[in-house]
């Protein structure tokens, strides 16, 4: 499945899934990241996360969410920076 990932809404989504999935399995090798950068303007454009428990992968348009993709926090005050 994917989930693409537009709004503070759906990082606060993503970020609560995470410290869930880490929280039950602390020393698993749950997630995958990859990234896309925009050539034409230069910097990340697309954050990827695949999420092995529930086979999904999250992919974060940085273009849009800029710096809140990765400072937003879930219900918990963690934030993709930090589990980064």
């Amino acid at each position: 499945m994917i989930i693409q990932v537009t709004t503070t809404g759906g990082v606060e989504a993503v970020v609560d899934m995470i410290y869930e999935v880490h929280r039950l399995e602390p020393s698993a090798l749950n997630f995958f990241c990859d990234t896309e950068n925009d050539p034409k303007h230069g910097g990340l454009s697309w954050f990827q996360m695949f999420a092995v428990p529930t086979n999904t992968v999250y992919p974060i348009d940085v273009c849009i969410l800029r710096e809140t993709a990765f400072t937003t926090p879930g219900a918990n005050g963690e934030t993709m920076q930090g589990f980064l």
